[in-house]
């Protein structure tokens, strides 16, 4: 169930996201880079306040969003809507495959 919930956090932050990034994409994709840069630092520093989810998760996160937010900014707009899933799509498969594969 705890799954299942961080999964809904992760749609409405998508749909939040499309809905507030028509204007201002480049600082959607900025405070997605800012927020999965500090969870990869408080995940490495042992100090993060939520559920248990793998380091790397956070790290590779971080990379995807760090290259989306570049990439809108120098070559070509990307829509906000696929940018914003190319950056969530690791975390909402991750919970998705906790909820429907046990892990013993």
């Amino acid at each position: 169930m705890e799954n299942f919930k961080i999964l809904v956090k992760w749609l409405i932050f998508y749909f939040l996201g499309i809905i507030f990034g028509k204007k201002f994409p480049h600082l959607i994709y900025f405070l997605c880079m800012i927020g999965f840069l500090t969870g990869f630092i408080l995940r490495i520093l042992k100090i993060y306040p939520g559920k248990h989810e793998p380091i790397y998760l956070d790290g590779v996160t971080f990379l995807i969003s760090i290259c989306v937010f570049f990439y809108y900014k120098y070559y070509k707009q990307i829509d906000i809507k696929y940018g914003l899933l190319l950056i969530f799509l690791l975390h909402i498969l991750f919970n998705l495959f906790k909820i429907f594969v046990k892990f013993y």
